[in-house]
């Protein structure tokens, strides 16, 4: 839920590779809704952004989170009152896409608001299998609901738009690489390559230490979660309304750097990733990397698309994703 643009290097780096960056920017700019008066930003798009500024919980729920800045600004770092927009390099406050203490899902945003109208049918627990072709024209696809298989054509055009992961799956069953379709018996039709760069974002936890007594018994808890509860729903403010990393930052490994290359995320919460309960009080900063250079693929396992598709991410593969790691953490360990 937390929500960045992306540096302006990024859209300079897509120009400079062939891409309309500038339309990019606009398909941005145009989704968003947002509550400031910012000229670079408009308030009519579909998807909710929280600002730190006073919407959603505007970092109000815990004090750590502008210690953590103020940490940040100690150790010789700018603060950035708004990272998507004029700098992003700093610590600040991050946006989040929640309104109304819900999460701003492409479903709250896009489709739930237009759910009565006529001409729009949506079918869930469906799974698509094939896109049927009359030459190199796409002319229709076939979906399975309940059992049964179903064929949909289209008069104009149609989006196949299944996620992720799927997208590629779905391509490649009639698609890409020609090897691998020829042993899993499919056809070529049209040589688009899909599914070999994997380009995915890797998270180093780190720093978690004690700044309180020991977490409140189970009883305490249950009527805390309670009163959480009932906040969302009724002021749509506390606990439940936000990610909880409403703080974070974004710096350069070293310099020379066109644009910050590590970023962090502060959450004032001791809580472990390994399905095991967190005890006391505590706060974690997590580092990751905003270039990665080590890619993985994905591709499927047969021509029935019921498979779920293979999947090899190859974290940290490259030298220069692991040079990055071997600077932020240890930076960040002697800065905070």
């Amino acid at each position: 839920m937390v929500y960045v643009r992306g540096h302006a290097c990024d859209f300079d780096e897509w120009e400079e590779r062939g891409a309309s960056a500038g339309a990019i920017g606009i398909a941005f700019r145009i989704s968003e809704r947002l509550r400031t008066g910012s000229v670079a930003k408009t308030s009519t798009g579909e998807v909710m952004v929280c600002y730190p500024g006073g919407i959603g919980n505007g970092m109000q729920g815990n004090p750590l989170y502008q210690a953590f800045i103020s940490a940040g600004e100690q150790a010789g770092y700018p603060r950035t009152d708004d990272y998507n927009g004029y700098q992003q390099e700093g610590f600040g406050g991050y946006h989040m896409t929640v309104g109304g203490g819900v999460r701003a899902s492409s479903a709250q945003a896009y489709l739930r608001p237009i759910l009565g109208r006529s001409n729009l049918r949506v079918v869930t627990q469906s799974q698509v299998h094939r896109i049927v072709l009359e030459g190199r024209r796409a002319v229709a696809v076939v979906y399975e609901f309940d059992g049964h298989e179903f064929q949909l054509g289209a008069q104009a055009e149609f989006i196949v738009v299944p996620g992720h992961w799927l997208a590629s799956d779905i391509a490649e069953i009639w698609d890409w690489p020609r090897a691998h379709l020829s042993n899993m018996g499919i056809g070529l039709c049209i040589l688009w390559k899909v599914g070999g760069r994997i380009s995915r974002i890797t998270w180093r936890f780190t720093c978690s230490i004690a700044v309180g007594n020991r977490s409140p018994e189970r009883e305490i808890r249950i009527l805390a979660a309670v009163f959480d509860w009932t906040s969302l729903v009724v002021i749509q403010r506390g606990l439940g309304a936000t990610n909880h990393f409403e703080a974070g930052g974004f710096i350069r490994s070293k310099g020379g750097i066109r644009w910050p290359d590590i970023q962090f995320h502060f959450l004032p919460g001791a809580m472990r990733y390994d399905g095991a309960g967190g005890h006391g009080h505590g706060f974690q900063v997590h580092v990751g990397l905003n270039k990665v250079e080590s890619r993985g693929r994905v591709q499927i396992r047969s021509s029935n698309p019921r498979d779920l598709p293979s999947i090899q991410f190859n974290y940290l593969q490259h030298h220069h994703d692991q040079s990055v790691f071997r600077r932020a953490v240890p930076g960040l360990l002697e800065r905070f």
